[in-house]
């Protein structure tokens, strides 16, 4: 017995020796590679310039998919992308394909990805946050002057990243409201247009203490950027109907506090509209939906993201998806055709085979050209 509970000791502190380590279904980890490098493949296939991006996949003890990129992709040196997979979600096929699909996204796809116009789109989102919070106002000049310099201070960063973007404009609004001219010319402009609502703060040091709150919904109309682009390829690449797509989103609903789940409607809801999918019968998304439909233009005041903004995160997404362009590639009907295959009960074993079998293949053939 002391021998017994010595050698579970010895084991607890050595990680590589964890029987669940040795509990990793090694087909799954293959065939997920396999899916990965296809998904990259058919998002890069519209590209100019096609980098080889290599991804290291590591099931982990972990919540949630997670993936990071280590090394950014260069002409001369093959991009390496960190993937993290809860070890219980490599027996979920229709899970973990789905959630690949979308997390690859995030690093593929430059043609796609329409940077320019996320710039344009998302300039004008975050000069409607800056109107309404800080000059407590929509007029429509006011919000394109303060979008065309955002697109100026962002186009001047060669990367156009989102988060470059978003670095930049953060530095915009704390120049802003550190500059008291900068300030007070956009305000006389509010004054000068007729359509000032409400009060406008006269002082610098009102402004301050709600500093941190104004750049973080900068932040997360960023990451709404990042998240709905990447959702819209999901959607477009799989062909996932709409109440699949909004059960992937159950876990992350019912953990979430209010602000959160208000920014999960709002991406499903975008992503949705942009592919011409139906809304499934949710209540959130229905009141989003006749929000978005009234005509007369009124803000909800209690909403933290206003509608005017969900409207360019809606015109970038429909960009991105018509992008893609029709008619489908063979390519993309045969990843369709494994990823309904890997997901089914009645699984198809030889295809699934068959699909590791071309992934090996193709391993081959490309470091014999080497």
């Amino acid at each position: 017995m002391e021998l017994i509970t010595r050698t579970e000791g010895q084991l607890s502190h050595h990680p590589e020796l964890r029987p669940l380590v040795f509990d990793i279904p090694v087909i799954m980890l293959e065939y997920t590679l396999s899916f990965l490098n296809w998904c990259a493949r058919i998002l890069q296939r519209k590209d100019e310039v096609k980098r080889d991006i290599h991804f290291l996949l590591v099931p982990q003890l972990c919540q949630r998919i997670e993936a990071e990129e280590l090394f950014h992709a260069t002409d001369s040196m093959p991009g390496l992308v960190l993937v993290q997979i809860p070890y219980d979600e490599l027996y979920d096929t229709f899970s973990i394909q789905a959630s690949l699909c979308h997390e690859i996204s995030h690093f593929v796809g430059e043609k796609c990805r329409n940077r320019r116009k996320r710039v344009e789109y998302f300039s004008k989102s975050a000069a409607i946050l800056i109107s309404k919070i800080i000059f407590r106002c929509y007029d429509q000049m006011l919000v394109n002057q303060i979008s065309d310099e955002l697109r100026v201070e962002i186009l001047n960063n060669t990367s156009m990243m989102a988060v470059e973007m978003v670095a930049e404009a953060e530095k915009w609004i704390l120049r802003l409201c550190e500059d008291e001219k900068t300030y007070d010319h956009f305000k006389d402009q509010v004054f000068l247009s007729g359509f000032s609502v409400g009060y406008l703060p006269s002082k610098m040091n009102m402004l301050t203490p709600y500093l941190d709150h104004y750049l973080q919904l900068v932040r997360e109309v960023g990451v709404m950027f990042r998240e709905v682009f990447a959702d819209v390829c999901m959607l477009y690449m799989l062909k996932i109907d709409s109440h699949t797509y909004f059960s992937l989103f159950r876990k992350e609903l019912n953990e979430s506090d209010s602000h959160s789940r208000e920014l999960f409607y709002l991406r499903i809801f975008v992503s949705l509209r942009a592919c011409g999918k139906s809304m499934p019968n949710t209540e959130p998304l229905h009141a989003l939906q006749r929000e978005m439909d009234r005509m007369d233009g009124l803000e909800s005041e209690n909403r933290l993201i206003p509608l005017s903004i969900i409207r360019q995160l809606e015109l970038y997404a429909k960009e991105c998806y018509q992008s893609f362009g029709q008619p489908d590639c063979q390519e993309l009907k045969e990843l369709r055709k494994a990823f309904l295959n890997a997901s089914s009960p009645d699984m198809d074993y030889g295809l699934f085979r068959k699909n590791i079998e071309d992934y090996r293949k193709l391993l081959l053939d490309k470091w014999n050209c080497k």
